[in-house]
């Protein structure tokens, strides 16, 4: 069936679920058996219509997503071989009586991975090449080889707060090779944003609805009904905040290097970005330094029933005990579809839960070789750079919690770079590149949503007073 087709079929599926609703508050929600078997094939149907629909919308996304990798490569093959080679004449100069000499990379790639990583790699140097440092040879290039060279509005772009070479602080919208880049990396060098539940955003703000209340089951007599109760939602709000990220690099451009220019262009700003995402989501006050997000360790200090404190007197990490990390486990939830995890600083772990570790029964050479466990009562262990390191007194220690059940992060695609002077840069040969992305952090959820002095997705290890 086509989406159209079945996008019908949900909204008759719908219209049916309704019309029986609509019957059952007329007749003053008295049902029938008849009735109830209506209702359960009608609430199933839409169901299942809905659940045909999204999985339609997701294999026309992957087929979109597959073509443009496809049209990508199609394109590389078919493209001439004008790059740039240096040249007796000049840097960057092409000779007509010489093959071009392809740009080689002087170490393995980081940001971009995978059989065309080079390809890649080169149309993202090129494009950095073309934009940061204005050679006309890269332009050209870019041009002849379909990277689009796109500049932000003023509106749209990063403020003018470099002295930028041209275009007043209007931004160059990075391009898929490094768009792409930049999002892989995130996920890996990012723990916010890959353990949180990631929402596209079409415009600078969106609702997404989360649950707060289940139906009640009631036992009954014959001839008696049950109070009526309906599942509770309420809406969660993401609001796409502008996120920049400042690095330093050298304005002189080596022009047989894009590749390695590429890579390097990508790996700025995805560990920056990465890094910010990660502080603001963990450790946000609402302030404007971390763009008004509360983090989430800032929501679990503030509620009870999301920390389990440290017995009496483990107010330092050395003196925790393998009995305070089991009461975090003891006081979470048994949530059906949880995948809950830890997440502490590596300085944490090493003076907490490795030296619990290999004190437990007496180590062997062979276990202090080998080191620590990144697993803890049974869950995986997960490093935040961004946590504390050695918690004082009454601060958290450790996290545990699937944070996709209680943290969003929404993304606003467009992407931007501008390239300036700030400070002393010229004299040092140097010059200041600013990217900028708008993306959004909405921690929901550290209690039970229905009752919230009962424990909810995520619970604090709390060191003592």
């Amino acid at each position: 069936m086509t989406l159209a087709e079945l996008r019908a079929a949900r909204e008759k599926a719908g219209a049916d679920v309704t019309r029986l609703a609509a019957e059952s508050q007329a007749s003053g929600f008295t049902s029938t058996s008849e009735w109830e078997a209506s209702w359960a094939t009608a609430n199933s149907a839409y169901n299942a219509a809905v659940a045909a629909e999204e999985a339609e919308v997701a294999r026309l996304e992957r087929a979109e997503a597959a073509g443009r990798i496809a049209t990508d490569a199609t394109r590389l093959n078919a493209a001439g071989h004008a790059r740039f080679r240096p040249d007796a004449g000049g840097p960057a100069s092409t000779n007509p009586n010489r093959p071009a000499a392809r740009p080689r990379n002087y170490g393995p790639l980081r940001a971009f991975k995978g059989a065309d990583a080079v390809e890649r790699a080169e149309r993202a140097g090129m494009w950095a090449a073309a934009t940061l440092y204005g050679s006309e040879e890269a332009q050209k290039w870019c041009a002849a080889n379909g990277v689009e060279v796109r500049r932000g509005s003023l509106d749209t772009g990063p403020s003018a707060v470099l002295n930028t070479f041209d275009n007043k602080g209007a931004g160059y919208f990075v391009p898929n090779e490094i768009d792409y880049a930049v999002q892989e990396l995130a996920l890996v060098y990012g723990v916010f944003r890959q353990y949180a539940e990631n929402v596209p955003m079409a415009s600078g703000t969106k609702d997404s609805p989360r649950w707060t209340g289940s139906m009640t089951a009631y036992w009954t007599v014959e001839g008696n009904k049950p109070s009526p109760t309906d599942p509770a939602w309420d809406l969660i709000a993401l609001i796409a905040k502008e996120l920049k990220a400042m690095n330093k690099m050298t304005r002189v451009l080596d022009e047989d290097s894009v590749i390695d220019l590429g890579d390097k262009v990508a790996m700025c700003l995805a560990e920056a970005f990465a890094y910010a995402e990660d502080a603001a989501g963990f450790n946000g006050d609402g302030t404007a330094a971390y763009g008004g997000i509360v983090g989430l360790i800032t929501k679990i200090l503030a509620a009870a029933a999301a920390r389990a404190q440290a017995a009496t007197g483990h107010n330092t990490v050395a003196t925790l005990t393998l009995d305070d990390f089991n009461a975090v486990v003891a006081k979470y939830p048994n949530y059906p579809s949880a995948q809950p995890r830890w997440f502490m600083h590596k300085a944490f772990w090493a003076n907490a839960v490795q030296r619990l570790q290999l004190a437990a029964g007496g180590a062997l050479p062979g276990d202090v070789a080998r080191g620590g466990e990144m697993m803890l009562l049974g869950y995986p262990i997960t490093w935040v750079n961004v946590m504390a390191a050695a918690p004082a007194a009454t601060q958290i220690g450790a996290v545990f919690g699937d944070l996709r059940l209680s943290s969003k992060l929404g993304n606003r695609r467009g992407r931007t770079v501008e390239v300036g002077f700030e400070n002393d840069d010229f004299t040092k040969g140097l010059m200041t590149i600013l990217g900028t992305q708008r993306v959004a952090i909405n921690n929901h959820t550290v209690t039970d949503p229905r009752v919230n002095t009962n424990t909810g997705p995520v619970v604090g290890l709390q060191l003592a007073a």
